[in-house]
């Protein structure tokens, strides 16, 4: 699901290759090759741990490494966000085949630096990179910016991904695993995220979306296809929005696998949500309005309800599996309704 015009091969935009390397390459620094760089250049990045200060891009650029373990830039200034991505006008960032790691071996208090911060109307699209050990957020999208990571790893950072303002962010075939929070939504306006064919555990929290009725982050679009999340410590999805969630599998998580909170919509079709802490899914929509369409799932041995909610937040309920949690429905209405 592509929410601009790029193709899902990320390749190179300019005509000028532009190498850098520990010797014998056009550059040894990657600040001096960006500087460097006209719009739309291919910079070649060869292998080695290469330390660098923080990356600022307002220009079209690749950034291309020899693969996540051949090629790898660590932050010098745990303190700064690693790579900086910002314009006011378009421009299309690609990133493929790297590493960015902090220089902390793990996310430390003093280590407070994002990895990548994308902003203003940049454009930013990652293939096969690893984005590691930030304490702050390895991937933060906002101010109308839009990010597409395929085939990566976020892993071990303060927060996995964070989506803000605007910010469009599409996960295809990647995990985030061991980060503080897997993905947060917040800001004070609308965002969308697509997450697809991927893996949100290990977690300390799986998927947020902000919690304040009041906030407009509530209407923000959030699509789960295909997606695994588990192992979370507080919970696989919690929070508002309109929420799109099918043939994905939310387990073992603590909490519920799935806690709805304020305005918004939710659609749940043929996932599985076991062996969460607390119940399966647990519903609660403003003054007990219709918030929730729930069809052919399967959701059994949960640790308190199965299907926690009052029948009129169902506007449709039909041929689900609910067995062997702890109580499978909060009420006898919502039995009948949904089975």
């Amino acid at each position: 699901m592509l929410f601009w015009g790029l193709q899902p091969q990320v390749s190179a935009q300019g005509s000028n290759e532009i190498t850098v390397c520990a010797a014998g390459c056009d550059f040894t620094s990657i600040n001096e090759a960006i500087s460097s760089a006209n719009s739309g250049d291919l910079i070649n990045i060869g292998n080695g741990i290469l330390p660098s200060d923080a990356l600022i891009i307002d220009k079209s650029l690749t950034l291309r490494g020899q693969g996540i373990n051949g090629t790898i830039l660590r932050n010098t200034q745990q303190q700064e966000t690693f790579l900086q991505i910002n314009n006011a006008e378009i421009i299309q960032v690609f990133i493929d085949n790297l590493t960015l790691e902090s220089g902390c071996a793990q996310p430390i208090p003093n280590c407070i630096g994002d990895g990548v911060t994308i902003q203003g109307r940049a454009i930013l699209a990652m293939d096969e990179v690893r984005v590691l050990n930030h304490g702050g957020t390895g991937v933060r999208v906002g101010q109308s910016a839009q990010a597409r990571v395929l085939n990566s790893s976020i892993f071990g950072n303060g927060g996995g991904v964070v989506i803000e303002d605007r910010g469009q962010v599409d996960l295809s075939f990647t995990s985030l695993d061991g980060n503080s929070r897997g993905i947060d939504v917040d800001g004070t306006l609308p965002a969308q995220l697509n997450l697809l064919n991927s893996s949100v555990s290990n977690n300390g929290t799986g998927i947020g979306v902000s919690a304040d009725e009041t906030n407009s982050t509530f209407q923000s679009s959030i699509t789960l296809f295909n997606v695994q999340v588990g192992n979370n410590g507080q919970g696989g999805f919690v929070g508002g929005g309109n929420v799109s969630i099918k043939s994905s599998s939310l387990f073992l998580n603590g909490g519920s696998g799935i806690q709805f909170l304020g305005s918004g919509s939710l659609e749940l079709f043929q996932n599985r949500i076991f062996l969460n802490t607390d119940h399966g899914v647990d519903l609660s929509c403003p003054g007990n309005a219709s918030c929730a369409r729930i069809t052919e799932n399967e959701i059994v041995r949960n640790g308190l309800v199965g299907l926690n909610a009052e029948p009129s937040m169902l506007i449709e309920c039909r041929d689900n599996f609910i067995r062997d949690n702890s109580t499978d429905f909060s009420s006898f209405g919502v039995e009948t309704q949904c089975t």
